[in-house]
């Protein structure tokens, strides 16, 4: 089994930038980090507007953490350092010239300690423990070897003499010399059961190196496999001094708050420590802090305030920054100052003001600047603008200017201030248009492929985070309609050269409508096509057609009477009868053929061309006019649809290479020839040499109605020639051919036709040209935009139809095209975070539920904004003592049921449904029962996502009626715990509720659910999703592996087959056919395995009567392979019945990629070759240049292949790799 992995649409959501002077000391350019791809972007303002493209791109193979820059000594350009979670720390530059990363220096940690913190299980519960508890994998494989510590922070000395990088438990120091370009020495610093929150330089303004680092000491308790901090500790900020041998520290002082990060101040011998609700600067000379607290929102001033991210600016951005603030006393007026730009977990971005004295920093001033959404990187411009990498959605560039003039009427909140209440400001919402965006996808949540209402495919995304969620809906990668298909029976294996489809006549059939004629290499059939909606295809046995060779022109001339003209002659059928009206001798064969209505041209071997009359009968008549000599072999004809007297001719001439007689070998000539056909002559009126052998021709109307000439070629060229007519003295006309357009569209030769296209119920006509790919355009001015679904060269319309028929290896196609203009994806703004969503394919119906946790619901958020109305009315009148106290509302969870109709191009919505505060929808199953249409939502009140708990939880059903656009609410059912997923199965509904599974079914006339059996304790935590197979049940959870479950009818029960099924955190799935199934998990990678299928149990050696009748074979793993990002969302889909599978899957960091399956075994075997040997010259590749070194993609880099859990397994996913391609 061999798949071929692709990437549909590249993962955009950043998690990293950072601006600076890359490529020349004159303009900033933006690195950032989208996952394992490292770009080079450029902002610029040219004369259409601000643009953002990318310069050069890199895929390392590995999940980059960290970002960093720093300019070495007398250099204009600045360097950049990135840190990965395999250990891969590189330091490289951009080479202007070639236009791609330089590595400079590159270097593999390898930490040798056993695991004693397993840091991916890091987590926090409420009262502010960290548990760390180990996978499951190392309860059974518990070999202590030693791990690679993922680089959680780094820090750069500003002048490029260390590098400093941290992981949870360790911190190292790298120095080097950048004049050889080698690792000098690497000093490590390791603290036992410590963990490191941030790390910064400190600039103390001489050639010692200071670092600051927050930490924080815990205790260990070892109780089986798990470590518990026992009490939330404020962590210290330590500064330490650091030479060529040694790393001292030199000063540790207490937080005051629970700190999280630093950040550097420029020559002021000291950091700011973002922490909880405050922002301080610390000196390492001076016990003095400087304290200001984070103002909060008037709206909830009891939530907790942190800084997520920051950038530091250059005062010259803000507008007058001496002016003094008066809405605050307290805002200084000096013009030494360092401002930073800092955003919090909310999104409100406040500016950050350092006034600075001749004794350092003596106050700390705060203004709000805009809200934005939540970022990964703030980047500003020296030429005035910001750049914001959003965590999740688009990515925007602001004017710096236009923000500030709307935080002017917002106050300024100093570090002077006196301390007791917290500060509180009125937040607004964003107006601003931003100059620049990019565009995300991030996250998708869930991801849907199915037909809708219009019966076409499309790719349904729900993504997004909170109110800046979509539904997004796009059209499948399927630009034609497939009307039929049918079987080319054929007695050899030969491939169809040409096909007409023809009218039929009396004396053919007098029952098809549709004659069929395919030409091969050296024969001709003729097949009956009905021409109803079903298109019927028979082959005809018996027909007075010469099939005992090709045929090069086919056409019905009169109502009985069929021209075909093949090599040896013209043919005239009429009355069942096959007259030869042409003979041609042997070394005077026809080469090719053009038709009308009025003229018929054929072209010999012997370099001549002969005009034939039709009369209005449709015989071919003897024409006075002479034999045409031309200077070479034909290759294509065409004649022009006027019936006049003066008909063009186009004429595709190939003059094979010749040698000289001084054995030099002449380059071909192709020509194009232009003819007139008059009463007595075919008139050469211009021709043109063109660079490649002319394949077909397309005669169309250009601009002010002058005549055009589209000239296929060879090697996927597409020539557009324009006819220019020029009146000289005497009378006459000169015609000349000009190449008006150049395009390349494949490497094979372009077949040329002009086609139907159904538009908003009316038929218009456009070009489609073939080569490896087919391209369409609507006008000769327009562009070519390439079309998904193959057709092949070998192509022609049905008469009196908008069909058309292709012929692809034995099959002949018949489809429209329809409207085949490009369509933006349908996208429909939602409230909160998608969770799930089901479609009716039908109604094209899409039923969605969202929820978002620490929010308020709409009629929540009315009532707070009434009681803040009152409070603050009753401020201003000094009315205070009837006022009753503002209610305590938490934020929690708020969620809603929503519907949305997509016919066409528009989304409308048809009903939203919003749940109570506090209620969580967290599942969703649309369903047929009996004709009904019903709906069924889990809903858990109360709901905790570190313990998977809940207060209450139920099932709510719902009946869609009237074809979807109204819902009828039925009945509650209650349950114990939360519902996270559910399924249909044969004709019942699976629900997984905590860490069992039910099995429940719909009363045929109340509707209401009604439990059949359960299965408790089926897996170790809670169940997250159901995949049902024939009678195999297999469920996943969230922390360990899958469970096969059956089902018994006769028992009506629920059984146990085999639990904790490798691989373990499954994120999503499918089944494939062949009883095997698609993986995806936490680790990001995809496993293709092999289901264990059910054997009969020996009853008689049954003891437990709980046991179940049948046994389960072990799964085998088929292949594996490395993604990168963390798949949400899995489906299978298939264009036609009995084709090949291919998955198809999106990632939380909004890619799109799709695994196919190879069903020729010769293409795989290609394909593997191929892969072998790129593996076979990376590593000798890697030594002889200097550009980003990879990681090696045969190793199975994710955290199971690290602990080399076994070597059989650990073999055969090796070589399972090698059938999927990268």
């Amino acid at each position: 089994m061999f798949f071929y992995h692709r990437t549909l649409s590249h993962a955009l959501s950043i998690t990293g930038a950072l601006i600076g002077n890359f490529l020349d000391g004159k303009k900033e350019d933006i690195i950032v980090s989208t996952g394992r791809i490292l770009k080079l972007l450029r902002f610029e303002l040219d004369d259409t507007g601000p643009v953002i493209q990318t310069l050069t791109s890199v895929d390392t193979y590995d999940i980059i953490i960290s970002l960093a820059k720093f300019r070495n000594k007398d250099e204009a350009r600045d360097w950049i350092v990135i840190a990965a979670d395999s250990g891969n720390t590189t330091i490289f530059n951009v080479n202007a010239e070639k236009m791609e990363f330089e590595s400079v220096i590159y270097h593999h940690f390898i930490v040798q300690i056993p695991k004693r913190l397993p840091i991916e299980h890091l987590a926090v519960d409420s009262q502010g423990r960290a548990i760390f508890s180990e996978s499951n994998l190392q309860d059974k494989f518990k070999d202590k070897i030693s791990r690679t510590l993922p680089v959680h922070h780094m820090a750069v000395d500003t002048k490029g003499r260390a590098v400093f990088i941290a992981a949870m438990e360790e911190l190292k120091q790298i120095w080097f010399p950048f004049g050889s370009g080698r690792l000098l020495k690497i000093l490590e610093d390791v603290d036992k059961k410590t963990l490191i929150y941030d790390i910064a330089f400190v600039d103390i303004n001489s050639e010692n190196i200071v670092i600051a680092y927050l930490a924080t000491a815990y205790e260990e308790l070892h109780a089986g496999l798990k470590y518990e901090i026992k009490k939330r500790r404020k962590p210290s900020l330590i500064f330490a001094n650091v030479d060529s041998d040694e790393v001292t520290k030199i000063g540790k002082m207490e937080c005051l708050d629970y700190a999280n990060s630093l950040i550097s101040v420029p020559g002021e011998r000291g950091v700011l420590v973002c922490a909880e609700d405050s922002i301080a600067f610390y000196s390492m000379d001076s016990s003095t802090i400087i304290r200001c607290s984070i103002p909060k929102r008037i709206m909830d001033p009891k939530a907790g305030v942190i800084f997520v991210c920051s950038t530091k600016c250059s005062r010259n951005l803000f507008q007058n920054p001496n002016q003094k603030d008066e809405s605050s006393s307290f805002f200084p007026s000096t013009q030494n100052s360092i401002y930073y730009l800092a955003q919090t977990e909310q999104g409100d971005i406040f500016r950050i003001q350092l006034v600075v004295n001749e004794f350092g920093v003596n106050e700390i001033v705060l203004k709000y600047f805009i809200t934005l959404p939540v970022a990964s990187a703030l980047c500003t411009f020296e030429s005035g603008f910001l750049f914001v990498a959003s965590e999740f959605g688009n990515h925007y560039v602001y004017n710096i200017a236009d923000i500030e003039n709307r935080a002017r009427v917002h106050p300024s909140f100093s570090s002077a201030l006196p301390k007791g209440k917290p500060f509180l400001f009125m937040h607004r919402s964003l107006t601003i248009t931003p100059v620049a965006e990019i565009q995300s996808l991030s996250p998708i949540m869930h991801m849907e492929f199915e037909p809708l209402a219009s019966m076409r495919y499309r790719l349904c995304l729900a993504m997004g985070r909170a109110s800046l969620s979509a539904l997004k809906i796009s059209k499948v990668e399927q630009d034609v309609t497939y009307q039929n298909r049918a079987k080319i029976e054929k007695e050899r294996d030969e491939i169809p050269v040409r096909m007409w489809i023809i009218e039929s006549t009396l004396s053919i059939s007098e029952e098809s409508e549709m004659l069929i004629v395919v030409s091969f290499e050296d024969s001709t059939s003729v097949y009956s096509l009905d021409g109803t909606s079903e298109y019927i295809m028979q082959k005809i046995e018996s027909t007075p057609f010469a099939e005992k060779t090709n045929t090069l022109g086919c056409a019905k001339t009169g109502e009985d009477a069929i021209i075909q003209v093949c090599p040896k002659g013209v043919c005239l059928i009429t009355d069942k009868k096959n007259k030869l009206i042409h003979r041609t001798e042997e070394k005077d064969a026809i080469e090719e053929c053009a038709m009308n209505k009025k003229s018929l041209v054929i072209a010999f071997e012997n370099k001549q061309l002969k005009h034939h009359e039709i009369d209005k009968d449709g015989r071919v008549m003897k024409s006075k006019i002479p034999r045409r000599l031309i200077n070479g072999p034909v290759t294509c004809m065409l004649l022009s649809d006027k019936s006049e007297s003066d008909q063009l001719l186009a004429v595709g001439v190939s003059i094979p290479p010749v040698k000289t007689s001084d054995s030099k070998v002449m380059a071909s000539v192709n020509e194009v020839h232009l003819f007139n056909i008059g009463l007595s002559e075919i008139k050469l009126l211009c021709m043109l040499k063109v660079e490649n052998s002319p394949y077909s021709f397309l005669f169309m109307n250009g601009e002010s109605n002058l005549l055009s000439l589209l000239v296929g070629c060879e090697k996927g060229r597409l020539l557009t020639l324009a006819v220019e007519k020029t009146a000289e003295a005497e009378g006459t006309i000169k015609h000349e051919l000009k190449i008006s357009n150049t395009e390349t569209i494949g490497s094979e030769a372009v077949q040329l036709l002009h086609v139907p296209v159904l538009t908003n119920a009316e038929i218009g006509y456009g070009i489609l040209a073939v080569s490896n790919h087919p391209w369409f355009k609507e006008s000769l001015v327009g562009d070519f935009f390439q079309l998904k679904s193959d057709i092949s060269p070998c192509i022609c319309i049905i008469p009196k139809s908008e069909n058309i028929a292709t012929i692809l290896e034995d099959q002949l196609r018949i489809f429209i095209l329809e409207d085949l203009q490009p369509k933006l994806p349908v996208t429909f703004s939602l409230e909160y975070t998608p969770k799930k969503f089901a479609v009716d394919s039908y109604t094209g119906n899409i039923f969605i539920i969202e929820t978002d946790n620490n929010s308020y619901t709409e009629e929540t958020k009315e009532k707070k904004e009434i009681e803040f109305r009152m409070h603050v009315e009753a401020a201003k009148s000094q009315q205070r003592t009837n006022l009753p106290p503002l209610e305590n509302i938490p934020k929690s969870w708020a969620s809603l049921l929503r519907a949305i109709n997509l016919t066409g191009v528009n989304a409308r919505e048809v009903f939203k449904i919003p749940f109570d505060q506090n209620e969580a929808a967290l599942s969703l199953c649309y369903f047929q029962q009996g004709g009904d249409d019903l709906l069924l939502v889990g809903v858990a009140k109360g709901f905790k996502i570190e313990t998977v708990c809940c207060k209450e939880a139920s099932i709510y059903t719902y009946k869609i009626l009237e074809d979807g656009e109204t819902i009828s609410f039925l009945h509650k059912t209650e349950i114990k715990s939360a519902p996270l997923a559910m399924c249909c199965y044969d004709g019942n509904v699976l629900i997984g509720i905590g860490r069992k599974l039910a099995l429940y079914c719909v009363a045929p006339e109340s509707l209401e659910l009604k439990l059949l059996c359960e299965k408790k304790d089926c897996v170790s935590n809670s169940v997250t999703a159901i995949y049902p197979v024939d009678r195999r049940i297999l469920v996943s959870d969230s922390k360990f592996g899958l469970s096969y479950l059956m089902y018994v009818p006769s028992d009506k029960s629920l059984y146990l087959l085999q639990e904790d099924v490798f691989p373990a955190e499954v994120t999503a799935a499918c089944i494939l056919r062949d009883n095997k199934m698609v993986r995806a998990t936490k680790s990001r990678d995809i496993f293709i395995v092999e289901l264990g299928t059910l054997k009969d149990r020996d009853m008689s050696k049954v003891i437990n009567d709980d046991e179940p009748p049948f046994t389960l074979s072990k799964e085998e793993l088929l292949g594996c392979f490395h993604v990168g990002e963390v798949v949400t969302s899995m489906q299978i889909f298939n264009t036609f019945p009995n084709e090949p599978d291919t998955v198809v899957y999106t990632t939380l960091s909004g890619s799109i990629g799709g695994l196919s399956l190879l069903p020729w075994e010769k293409d795989a075997k290609k394909f593997n070759n191929l892969y072998e040997t790129m593996l076979k010259l990376a590593p000798i590749i890697d030594k002889k240049r200097n550009t980003f070194p990879f990681s090696p993609n045969v190793w199975f880099r994710s955290r199971h292949y690290k602990r080399k859990i076994s070597t059989k397994l650990e073999r055969m996913r090796r070589d399972s790799m090698l059938s999927f391609q990268f």
